[in-house]
Formats: structure tokens, C-alpha cells, sequence
């Protein structure tokens, strides 16, 4: 019996970094058959050189302000049966909020 996946584990809808921090996002789902899960970057590719893309996570290192945009983590089972889930991520520039 085929089951649709669903999400155990979905990363934050909005989120605000720092220029220069780690961003690590999680998203794991289950189904049957277990999904494969994949990330994507809305109107751009993801950040290159600079990340891990993981099962389970998207971490990205050094990050730049044009690194900011939404990021979809997309979960498919038996090759037809997609869902997905956004986060939205600013990078703003480090100033007086972080010494």
C-alpha cells in the first residue's frame, strides 16, 4: 500500500541570519515507500561551495546577503507524490544587534 509522505520534521517558515553565521535547515519525511527527499532554492541555485546538502538537513556556511530567498525541502514518494515545505531566510548584515 502506497502512503503519502508527510512531514516529521519541517524547518522554521521564517528565519533571520547573520552575514558570516551557519544555517542549518531540517526536514525529514516519512511514507510508503520512504520518500527521498530533496532541496531546492525558488529563482536561484543553492549556495555553492559553501553547504552540505544531507538527507536530513541543508546546512549552509558563510552566508552572504544574496544567499537570502525561499528554500524548499521536497519529499517524493514512489516517484509521483510530492509535497513540499518553504522557508523564507534573511541574511542581514552584521552590525550593532551583533558584537
Amino acid at each position: 500500500m502506497v502512503s503519502l509522505p508527510v512531514f516529521t520534521v519541517k524547518p522554521s517558515g521564517k528565519v533571520s541570519v547573520f552575514t558570516g553565521d551557519t544555517l542549518t535547515l531540517n526536514c525529514h519525511a516519512t511514507g510508503d515507500p520512504p520518500p527521498v527527499v530533496s532541496r531546492k532554492r525558488q529563482g536561484a541555485a543553492l549556495p555553492v561551495g559553501r553547504g552540505d546538502r544531507r538527507e536530513k538537513a541543508l546546512t549552509m556556511r558563510d552566508l552572504r546577503e544574496e544567499d537570502a530567498g525561499n528554500y524548499i525541502c521536497v519529499a517524493t514518494s514512489a516517484g509521483v507524490f510530492d509535497i513540499e515545505t518553504l522557508s523564507d531566510v534573511e541574511v542581514e548584515p552584521v552590525g550593532i544587534g551583533k558584537l
